[in-house]
């Protein structure tokens, strides 16, 4: 385990995880602003934690599986990657199932892992991106301090480009 909140632990991925996170990437409503609605296929969620372990083995940090506290399960994803299109900037993206949204629990991640990503791993700033339309995440990162740096196109979207340095991060 990486970090635990109050009710969340983030975990690196494990090879069978992708079985818990299926269900969460092929919900159309968990990937409207992330691929139009299309859901992934089988093989696309097992390539994204092969990714995450990669990511994880090389760079010591990736998007951490997160689960229920209470439970165990997996309810989503939570940490830094490099996105196509940004540079050599960190992204920090979040996930959750449809079921655990409206609770605050992708503040309470993110906050865990950019403090992992300030402290341990020292980055001097990160980012992250929303559909310009997606109230929900643009909101999560006023919540954090995050500033407005650009709007840009990303795939099928205009995309709002925001920054946060350790000095702007808000951990409560």
């Amino acid at each position: 385990m990486l970090a635990e909140t109050a009710r969340l632990t983030l975990h690196p991925w494990r090879p069978e995880d992708w079985s818990s996170f299926a269900p969460i990437a092929q919900d159309p409503e968990v990937m409207k602003y992330i691929t139009g609605g299309i859901p992934w296929s089988d093989e696309r969620v097992q390539e994204f934690v092969a990714n995450q372990i990669a990511r994880h083995a090389e760079e010591g940090y990736c998007r951490w599986r997160l689960a229920d506290k209470a439970t165990g399960a997996t309810v989503g994803f939570c940490g830094g990657g490099r996105m196509h299109g940004l540079d050599d900037d960190i992204e920090v993206g979040w996930w959750l199932a449809r079921s655990h949204w409206g609770r605050g629990l992708a503040t309470e991640a993110a906050r865990a892992a950019i403090h992992d990503l300030f402290t341990r791993v020292q980055l001097p700033r990160v980012v992250s991106m929303a559909a310009r339309d997606n109230a929900a995440s643009l909101r999560i990162m006023a919540k954090l301090g995050y500033t407005f740096l650009r709007e840009q196109p990303y795939r099928d979207f205009i995309v709002h480009i925001h920054e946060l340095t350790p000095a702007g991060f808000r951990v409560s």
